[in-house]
């Protein structure tokens, strides 16, 4: 077993050199206890036997005595039964000096028929390490003193993994946080070493704080690595490959909270929504936000709508998600945009309360208020047809200094239409230009249809070849938008 390292063996050559003698921390009687009662075994004149529990991490001791039948070792304790009247007991170790315990020296002259008793017997180093080394992923059971935790920690630098292993739990302090961008978790070091091990057991098996500190890592280094922005609002992640880092993390984060460690629980909520959906945790999702609004978590009910609204994992349900947007809206009356959005779907049948809800909030300058009854006037839904009216509102959630600089992308977008479809080429790049902060697939297809066009060449804006315009199409069309596989299509044939 490659567990023996250095200074185990160090230990080792010291009892073999020395033969130290058995220490006995406590022998006494266990006045409740009903082991023996429950348990009986009968000694050679049909009485019942004391038993005589022996705590202790050495394996292989022996004993010697009025001992009655076959000794059991379980649960880190020996079962030592001993006929009535027994006066002391002989405890044998090939790595010890053979102890012999006579019981009147610790008060009890002699075991009584019926009676359980307590003998402890002192662990050294190198019993706790094995035992340690023994648990596992279940470290958590175990009290590990100062000198042991050295020692494991001197033999996982040496590389032996189920000390690192141990490390990676002996951090744990039940609170993970990030700082200056970087994961905040000791656990972490010995994780990424057993990982490089070839031991990706590790990531099944590890308790949940280190699940979410692992998921938090995958962030810090997909960052790192280019594949997704600095900024982690749900708007931002438009890329399929920033969809596979959240859909990864995400999983670590379910898989954290689902052993228990409610922390990876608010994290979970967005980046699950920035995932693919996961659909084969969509039950456990649910169950955790609806777990987790009933006792008034916001993040949860965000997360329940945007399920519903989008989706995600189940069916488009808007009666739903509008059910999980009003909780969210009577907990909090500030937040009231996803309200809107649900009202200003296409397919959800809006009342007249409902739509009284958006005007009231659009004459407040509510901006996504402002832009679903744009949209509304654009279209000619709920309300009669009218450009000039959409145009106005779209404008009012935008900016304009010095250049426009956008509060609403969806505005400026619908606003950089209407001043494409009305010849204001050079209003409708500026505004484009200007006002899209984020990554936005209809943003793209509105600039690669202008500059392929470039109107002969006249506008600043737009200036580029044709292949470059097509290479932006191309990219938003592998990614599912409709009207750039459209546009495409249309060139190749």
């Amino acid at each position: 077993m490659k567990t023996v390292f250095f200074l185990a063996t160090l230990f080792l050559g010291a009892v073999s050199m020395y033969a130290q003698d058995i220490e006995v921390k406590k022998f006494e009687l266990l006045e409740k206890d009903q082991t023996a009662a429950l348990s009986p075994r009968k000694d050679i004149n049909g009485a019942d036997c004391a038993l005589v529990l022996v705590e202790s991490l050495k394996k292989g001791i022996e004993f010697e005595g009025w001992v009655v039948g076959d000794v059991e070792y379980k649960e880190d304790c020996y079962w030592v039964y001993m006929a009535n009247g027994s006066k002391h007991l002989k405890l044998k170790h090939p790595n010890y000096q053979t102890k012999d315990i006579v019981f009147g020296e610790y008060g009890i002259n002699s075991l009584k028929s019926g009676e359980s008793y307590l003998l402890n017997i002192a662990d050294d180093v190198y019993d706790l390490v094995n035992k340690v080394y023994n648990q596992g992923w279940n470290l958590n059971k175990v009290d590990v003193p100062n000198n042991v935790k050295s020692f494991i920690r001197m033999a996982a630098t040496r590389g032996d993994t189920k000390a690192q292993v141990a490390m990676a739990q002996l951090s744990l302090d039940g609170h993970v946080n990030m700082q200056d961008g970087q994961v905040n978790h000791r656990g972490i070091i010995w994780i990424k070493k057993l990982l490089a091990a070839g031991d990706s057991t590790c990531l099944e098996d590890m308790p949940g704080e280190l699940m979410y500190a692992y998921a938090l890592q995958l962030i810090d280094d997909a960052y790192h690595s280019g594949d997704i922005s600095s900024d982690r609002s749900l708007d931002c992640v438009d890329t399929i490959r920033e969809k596979k880092v959240y859909t990864k993390v995400c999983e670590f984060e379910i898989k954290a909270c689902l052993k228990g460690f409610s922390q990876a629980g608010n994290d979970l909520f967005e980046d699950y929504l920035k995932s693919n959906g996961l659909p084969q945790y969509s039950n456990v999702i649910i169950r955790c936000c609806e777990d987790s609004s009933k006792v008034g978590n916001t993040k949860a009910m965000v997360c329940l709508g945007n399920i519903y609204e989008n989706g995600i994992g189940c069916k488009v349900d808007l009666l739903e998600a509008e059910k999980w947007y009003h909780q969210l809206y009577e907990k909090d009356s500030s937040q009231c945009d996803a309200l809107c959005r649900i009202y200003g779907n296409k397919s959800y049948s809006i009342s007249e309360e409902q739509m009284s809800f958006i005007r009231n909030l659009s004459n407040g300058g509510n901006e996504e208020a402002l832009f679903q009854l744009g949209c509304m006037y654009e279209e000619g839904r709920n309300v009669q047809r009218d450009m000039n009216k959409a145009f106005d509102l779209f404008n009012r959630c935008t900016l304009f200094n010095d250049g426009y600089h956008h509060s609403h992308e969806g505005a400026v977008i619908h606003l950089a239409r209407i001043l494409y479809d009305r010849g204001e080429y050079n209003k409708a790049g500026r505004l484009l230009l200007d006002g899209i902060r984020t990554p936005n697939m209809d943003a793209t297809y509105l600039r690669g249809i202008m500059m392929y066009q470039n109107y002969e060449g006249k506008e600043w804006y737009m200036r580029g070849s044709k292949d470059e315009a097509l290479s932006l199409l191309n990219s938003i069309a592998k990614q599912g938008h409709k009207e750039a596989k459209e546009f495409i299509k249309q060139i190749n044939n």
